[in-house]
């Protein structure tokens, strides 16, 4: 909640900023640049990354709604996210499609056009930006994450008293993703999809001995002592999860600063190579006017 209200805050003082300044022909752009790039961008990530919240919020007000005032008011909440959440998911699968036809398209439209067309490009740049885009999986691959969160929640609502039931269900849909994701590979960063896969098998793991823990718990064929081991391993996925998380977040910040300066010097080489053979060319082309004129001379 507090994430959603800093992120409308922020896009309030930006629209703020571009109303106070619509008139600067140097700042409006500029201004007008970030909003594209900040207020879908914050608004869809906010949702992507309540995903889980509002599918168990969504459980909690619709399988068990109270009739008091409070509960009301709660249960219409729930039903005006849950349709802002469907309009934005149109909208993004709407602009997916846009997005590929443009894609496909570019070689065919005009440099002018191609500029209108990139500010909506940016604008809706956490949908195609680090997916594959060339296959559809990798398109609509936000999509499929959404639904997989919601169903790992639902599961573990509606299974909540069927340990067996729902160790198997959520052990088969982890087992699903993992395969979507191994063979479709819908990120374009390695590292993106590192950090989505590890994530995944930890938590495959983690479902595994769920499983032996609901079946031991009905038959009793594990030793306490075997179960306790199994326990700490559940426990020791849990607290690797969370580190290579913390790896991954060093590195994606800093393998894009250490491309930059890689980058950055060998623009600086080539700018050097590029005065250099400029230098060359002068000296070269001033000896050959000088020659010629002595020829003359003589």
């Amino acid at each position: 909640m507090i994430s959603s209200l800093a992120s409308l805050l922020l896009i309030g003082i930006i629209r703020i900023f571009k109303y106070l300044l619509k008139s600067s022909q140097k700042l409006a752009p500029k201004i007008e640049n970030i909003l594209n790039t900040f207020e879908w961008n914050m608004t869809f990530n906010f949702i992507n990354g309540a995903q889980v919240k509002f599918a168990l919020a969504w459980c909690l007000q619709f399988g068990e709604p109270v009739y008091d005032v409070y509960g009301i008011i709660n249960l219409v909440f729930a039903v005006v996210v849950l349709v802002v959440v469907v309009v934005v998911s149109v909208v993004s699968i709407s602009f997916s499609t846009w997005n590929w036809n443009t894609v496909i398209n570019e070689a065919f439209l005009s440099k002018k056009r191609l500029e209108t067309l990139s500010i909506r490009q940016k604008k809706f740049a956490c949908l195609h930006h680090p997916y594959v885009v060339e296959f559809s999986l990798g398109r609509y691959f936000y999509l499929v994450q959404a639904i997989k969160n919601t169903l790992f929640v639902v599961i573990i609502y509606v299974y909540q008293g069927h340990a067996i039931e729902q160790s198997y269900l959520l052990l088969f849909l982890s087992i699903v993703y993992t395969v979507i994701l191994v063979v479709g590979q819908p990120f374009k960063r390695k590292i993106d999809l590192a950090i989505v896969l590890l994530n995944e098998i930890c938590l495959l793991i983690e479902e595994i001995l769920l499983v032996i823990f609901s079946i031991n718990q009905k038959t009793v064929l594990l030793e306490e002592e075997i179960m306790n081991i199994i326990g700490w391993v559940m426990i020791g996925c849990m607290v690797a999860v969370l580190g290579i998380n913390g790896i991954f977040i060093i590195l994606s910040i800093a393998i894009p600063i250490f491309e930059y300066f890689r980058r950055k010097k060998v623009n600086m080489k080539n700018k050097v190579q590029a005065k250099t053979l400029a230098k060359a060319k002068k000296r070269s082309t001033y000896q050959k006017t000088r020659i010629r004129e002595i020829w003359l001379e003589d």
